[in-house]
Formats: C-alpha cells, sequence, structure tokens
C-alpha cells in the first residue's frame, strides 16, 4: 500500500466485520494520501445502503483533493 501515491479514500461502517474500524486505520496510515472516515452505526455494503451519503463523501474528497498542496491532510477517524 506504502507504494500508492494518488489521493484516496477508505470508507467503512462502525460494525462492519469485514473491514473494521482499527483495519481502515492501518490502512489510511499506509497510504500516503489519505482520508478515512468511519460511519457510526453502519455495517458492510455502504454503497449500496448508504449511496447518496457515500456519495457526499466522495465529491467532497475529490474536491479537496484537486490541488495537490492540499492533500496534506492527516487521516480523519469518525467513529469513536
Amino acid at each position: 500500500l506504502r507504494a500508492i501515491t494518488a489521493p484516496t479514500l477508505v470508507i467503512t461502517g462502525e460494525h462492519d466485520p469485514f473491514f473494521s474500524p482499527d483495519f481502515l486505520d492501518e490502512t489510511a496510515h499506509s497510504l500516503k494520501h489519505s482520508r478515512s472516515i468511519c460511519m457510526p452505526d453502519m455495517a458492510h455494503g455502504l454503497p449500496f445502503t448508504e449511496a447518496e451519503q457515500i456519495s457526499k463523501f466522495v465529491e467532497s474528497f475529490m474536491n479537496d483533493n484537486v490541488m495537490p498542496e492540499r492533500i496534506s491532510s492527516p487521516p480523519v477517524r469518525e467513529c469513536s
């Protein structure tokens, strides 16, 4: 993962049995330019169950990463 230099958005649900919040943190920290989002009270399959919210996250991420100098923000985790 450390070889990936493209801005990367990593999203999981707080109760995802396959991609836990801890794994989210590990993955995000392994990527040079990443932002992570953990959706509280959610499980697996977010693109299907939370498509509108996921679209907003992706749109915001894309808007924030148009200019490379703005990519340096640290990963953000939204689950407790």
